[in-house]
C-alpha cells in the first residue's frame, strides 16, 4: 500500500509530509501531502483485480455533489490496474 501511496503522490506532483494511516481492513492508505504551498490529505483505495470490473467505491468523488455541508473536496481521481 505504501508503494500505491507513493505512486499517486507522484502522479499528483505532491510530497508526502507525514506518516501513513491505514483505513478499514487496510484497503486504503492516506497521508498528509503538500503541493506547492498548499496542504492536502491524499487517500488511496485498493481493490483486487477480480473485483475491479465495475466501480468499487466512488463515494469520495460522488460527495462533491453534496453542497450544503462542510466537508473535504475531492480534487482528483487516478485509477490504474497492476
Amino acid at each position: 500500500m505504501r508503494g500505491n501511496l507513493d505512486r499517486v503522490a507522484a502522479h499528483f506532483r505532491a510530497t508526502i509530509t507525514g506518516g501513513p494511516m491505514f483505513g478499514w481492513l487496510d484497503r486504503s492508505i492516506g497521508a498528509p501531502v503538500t503541493r506547492g504551498e498548499e496542504r492536502y490529505w491524499l487517500r488511496v483505495m485498493s481493490e483486487g483485480l477480480g473485483c475491479a470490473d465495475e466501480d468499487f467505491w466512488t463515494g469520495n468523488a460522488d460527495a462533491d455533489a453534496v453542497t450544503d455541508i462542510a466537508k473535504p473536496r475531492a480534487l482528483g481521481v487516478f485509477e490504474w490496474a497492476d
